[in-house]
């Protein structure tokens, strides 16, 4: 939870993925959410524009600027909908078997003053699942067959099939678009738009601008919704910043970006830093090892080792006493 005037980093439970927010009251701002936001990144996000990246400090700092309908709650749960929790959409009912209803908050605004509608869902869906833009999300929502606007607040889903991730397909894979200022833009060209270098979003944070530094800046946005939005999703931040780097109260934190990972010393240090908080959290990300199963030089042919579930470390590759040894891989 963002607090003002504070250094909050909060570290995931899967990976121990560090993430790291400074937060700075302004001037005009009275809220409990008021501040800024500062990302450190290892590198520059090619570009702000949800549909046309899939680079982690690009969505990061997009998870910020752009919202969705409706994300998944603190159960992580992605069958069905009840574990949702409403974003864009106030509500949401199913006609039918396979046909979805969001019904829009009346309140949602983008950052020009312009109000969110369902020609934005129904835009934003288009865009994604069109092959000029090569949405790497494209293939997530094969199985909605469209988006229609009923009227201006509601947004129809229509599925080609019925199936226990049919909300969790609709909701988190795209993040509403501005259809106003996005339709006039080839698609062929949304890689390279001016519209992802100074993007214009829905979400709780405006943003301010790119820095040469490794770092990137959201100002509080005063507009979105009355009150405050809720929690800012953990993963937001990208990577840990030496703790003694930052401070509150002032526009920068200091310290460069330490690695993805929040090594056991790191946090060490990060727990016993006064202006830091640490929050453990559930996310529905997940990590795996991999192994080359084909043979160097020839894909054709398996792996000597890893081509077989039942791996035989050559005599000489341990200590003891060199015989051969099984292991199955699970």
């Amino acid at each position: 939870m963002l607090r003002p005037r504070r250094l909050v980093v909060v570290v995931a439970a899967l990976g121990l993925v560090g993430t790291a927010t400074a937060c700075q009251r302004s001037a005009g701002c009275m809220g409990a959410y008021c501040g800024t936001l500062v990302f450190a990144a290892v590198g520059e996000p090619d570009i702000l524009l949800p549909p046309s990246t899939q680079q982690v400090a690009a969505r990061d700092i997009e998870e910020q600027l752009f919202l969705k309908l409706a994300d998944i709650g603190l159960t992580t749960n992605t069958i069905g909908d009840e574990d949702f929790q409403p974003l864009l959409a106030e509500r949401w009912e199913w006609d039918g078997p396979l046909t979805l209803v969001f019904h829009l908050d009346t309140r949602a605004r983008w950052q020009d003053g312009q109000p969110v509608t369902a020609s934005d869902v129904a835009f934003t869906f288009d865009a994604y699942t069109d092959s000029a833009v090569a949405s790497p999300y494209r293939a997530n929502l094969r199985r909605v067959a469209s988006v229609k606007a009923r009227d201006p607040q509601t947004a129809v889903f229509r599925f080609r099939e019925r199936y226990p991730e049919m909300f969790y397909d609709a909701v988190y894979h795209m993040r509403v678009l501005p259809a106003h200022l996005l339709r006039g833009v080839p698609r062929d060209q949304w890689k390279t738009a001016p519209f992802g270098r100074q993007p214009v979003g829905d979400g709780p944070y405006r943003f301010r601008r790119v820095a040469r530094r490794p770092d990137h800046r959201a100002r509080r946005r005063l507009d979105v919704f009355p009150g405050p939005p809720g929690d800012p999703t953990p993963d937001l931040a990208l990577q840990p910043r030496s703790p003694g780097g930052g401070h509150s109260g002032g526009g920068r934190s200091g310290g460069r970006a330490r690695g993805a990972l929040l090594r056991r010393r790191t946090s060490r240090a990060f727990r016993a830093a006064p202006q830091v908080t640490l929050y453990p959290y559930r996310g529905n990300a997940y990590g795996y090892l991999g192994f080359n199963l084909a043979a160097n030089g020839d894909t054709t042919q398996p792996h000597p080792i890893f081509g077989d579930r039942v791996v035989t470390p050559r005599p000489d590759d341990g200590g003891g006493s060199g015989a051969p040894h099984q292991e199955r891989v699970r």
